[in-house]
């Protein structure tokens, strides 16, 4: 159930009175609210529980938009003004704000992102946010990290410092890292490190995914690091090197020719896998799909999603190397029965 007495933002502001030489008690902000919210302020037995709160949101606004509110602390009791008129403009703008945290806010410098912090909190059916949904994938959430490792990388972009940590890579082995940061990927539901190792003897930046790193700390002080250069964005960096793609150095483009049978690709014109992309239907039912892509984990991963759907024509390394899975994954389920695995002690 929806706390009758969670004020937006906009509320605390249209509480306040409209003559700007006019000032409040709490006391009358309270029930004037309490109108709003077609409740009896003189009949709620937690009065002063919601004075407490009120009290704390609007210290906060003051503290969030000072050009709008006044409290006058000397005053016995403590009185509230507004500054200047919240016009529709202003309103728009704090209902904006309150959505900032739930859909950018990861991406935002350390500090910025404690300014919106009380915005996430205050959802109130006035906001935008009741519009909204961020939903996650299907399958594959976001991974949990925790807010202490966050903010010791975001500072330690921010100020331009060398990190130590502990990594955990793809195959489940444990590194100590030492790495100059140079800023964040976004991919998915993931956020990435781009950075390079304080050990290295030339620039050459890697992708560490933040979730599997641990015990991060800032390096005081390190004699040989690489910062990221200042005429390149970390955009242009990253798709030059393919770190966007996770490209490894066996990785090369090819051009893939693949059949696409049924509706696997009814929505692959509006998807597509390259900026060459062709389809054409070659016979009822199916589809050729032509383009020129990065043979890599994900171009695999993407065939093998479709299934029974999909046949590679071209090239013949990638077709045969998907049937040989396909004939290894056939045997694995010709025993139809549950198999047991017998583990070690």
């Amino acid at each position: 159930m929806t706390d009758p007495f969670n004020f937006s933002d906009e509320e605390l502001f249209d509480a306040l009175p409209s003559n700007m030489n006019t000032t409040a008690t709490l006391t009358e902000i309270c029930r004037k609210l309490c109108i709003h919210k077609m409740r009896d302020f003189a009949a709620e037995q937690q009065g002063r529980k919601l004075e407490q709160k009120v009290r704390r949101h609007l210290h906060t606004l003051a503290i969030k938009y000072p050009k709008f509110i006044e409290i006058d602390v000397e005053a016995k009791p403590q009185l509230y003004r507004k500054k200047a008129d919240i016009n529709a403009s202003n309103k728009q703008t704090i209902r904006q704000l309150s959505v900032l945290q739930d859909l950018i806010g990861q991406y935002l410098p350390v500090e910025q992102q404690r300014a919106l912090e009380h915005q996430a909190t205050e959802t109130t059916n006035s906001n935008w946010k009741q519009f909204i949904y961020v939903a996650p994938a299907s399958i594959c959430t976001a991974p949990k990290c925790s807010i202490e490792v966050k903010t010791t990388i975001y500072t330690a972009i921010e100020q331009q410092q060398a990190l130590v940590f502990t990594y955990l890579n793809h195959e489940r082995k444990i590194r100590q890292k030492k790495l100059m940061p140079w800023g964040l990927m976004f991919k998915g539901e993931k956020t990435y490190v781009i950075g390079v190792e304080t050990h290295s003897n030339e620039p050459t930046p890697f992708v560490y995914a933040m979730h599997r790193m641990s015990h991060v700390s800032i390096l005081d002080a390190e004699p040989h690091f690489y910062a990221k250069p200042t005429n390149m964005l970390l955009s242009e960096i990253c798709r030059s090197k393919g770190l966007d793609r996770f490209k490894r150095p066996e990785d090369k483009f090819i051009q893939l020719t693949l059949w696409l049978f049924g509706s696997a690709a009814n929505n692959i014109d509006g998807t597509p896998i390259s900026d060459d992309q062709v389809v054409v239907e070659i016979a009822e039912g199916v589809r050729e799909l032509r383009a020129t892509v990065l043979w890599g984990d994900e171009l695999e991963k993407f065939i093998r999603g479709l299934g029974p759907n999909a046949e590679v024509i071209e090239p013949l390394d990638l077709r045969q190397k998907l049937a040989k899975e396909y004939e290894e994954l056939a045997l694995r389920y010709a025993n139809n029965q549950q198999r047991v695995i017998h583990t070690t002690a």
